[in-house]
């Protein structure tokens, strides 16, 4: 009877530590210049096993605005790394804006190039995962010497 007991315990203890590490949305770092950026969780839909859940924020400018992001000072043509801590199961999508929404632009290894004019760039990226899609914002400001 000991031994069952102490089964059951492991075994609801693995459940329990599998359920929470394969929980929650994906976290996004974004590196510039080798400073870390700030980066905003944005809209999205997650499904977990004890719920579901879609949440849409405002549209990115305004989001940044509204939370008084300081954007990151970075040099034209930067590289800017986007490292997600679990990797999307299709593409990752980026939009950018400078007092208009300019569109999507490329990127490759996890990597995009800021714009050679000087100004405040606001970026969107998401991406999807198996169990629902996220989005994130940022933000930098060019500037040239």
């Amino acid at each position: 009877m000991k031994h069952l007991k102490i089964i059951a315990i492991l075994f609801i203890t693995v459940i329990a530590i599998f359920l929470f590490a394969n929980s929650g949305r994906p976290n996004v770092s974004v590196k510039a210049d080798d400073k870390r950026v700030t980066v905003l969780e944005s809209s999205y839909c997650w499904n977990e096993i004890w719920r579901q859940q879609c949440v849409d924020y405002i549209l990115p400018p305004e989001q940044i605005k509204e939370k008084e992001v300081i954007p990151t000072v970075v040099a034209p043509q930067s590289n800017i790394e986007i490292k997600f801590n679990k990797e999307p199961i299709e593409e990752i999508y980026v939009s950018v804006w400078n007092n208009e929404q300019l569109g999507e632009i490329e990127i490759t290894d996890n990597t995009i190039t800021a714009p050679e004019e000087s100004g405040i760039y606001i970026y969107a990226v998401s991406g999807r995962w198996s169990k629902g899609s996220a989005s994130y914002v940022f933000s930098v400001e060019v500037e040239t010497e």
